[in-house]
């Protein structure tokens, strides 16, 4: 019977949980990355930061998330823009995936999920796969709640980062 109560209420906290304002400001972290060295959000005032949250390693969804974010950084993202995926991995299981996918962004360990937690980016399944661009003030710029949102916008982002909007 406990248990039943706790999802509903983990499920009642993830549809009620309020969203972020954009303008508002980003929440803080300190957070490891696959090679067990610290990312603080504060750090990268003046940047403009795409975090990217995405379910646990080795789901097929997140290899494909991971893929198309490479992909994107590749052919026009890579100037002006910090690229942070995280997800509950450990430190060491991020380092495997980031071996296999031969990626060139950090991947973040938030085993305890409380950056996701902070971002909204949790759900009674998990983490939510959402992208949030913060801008370089520290506030939240957009956020795109799916993959195909994202990528629809990327002219709309690269021309953001460089300065031509």
């Amino acid at each position: 019977m406990k248990k039943i109560f706790l999802l509903v209420l983990l499920f009642a906290a993830s549809v009620y949980a309020k969203p972020l304002q954009i303008g508002g400001d980003a929440p803080l972290f300190v957070l490891k990355d696959q090679e067990g060295f610290t990312h603080n959000l504060s750090s990268h005032r003046g940047s403009f930061v795409l975090l990217f949250f995405f379910s646990r390693d080795y789901t097929f969804t997140s290899q494909r998330k991971v893929q198309k974010i490479e992909k994107m950084i590749k052919d026009s993202l890579q100037e002006n823009l910090i690229v942070y995926g995280i997800s509950t991995d450990t430190v060491k299981e991020q380092r495997a995936f980031y071996d296999k996918m031969h990626i060139s962004f950090d991947l973040l360990s938030d085993v305890k999920g409380e950056v996701i937690k902070s971002y909204n980016a949790q759900s009674i399944l998990g983490t939510k796969p959402i992208f949030i661009l913060i801008g370089p003030d520290g506030r939240i710029f957009r956020t795109f709640d799916n993959m195909q949102k994202f990528l629809d916008s990327k002219s709309i982002i690269t021309s953001i980062i460089k300065g031509s909007l």
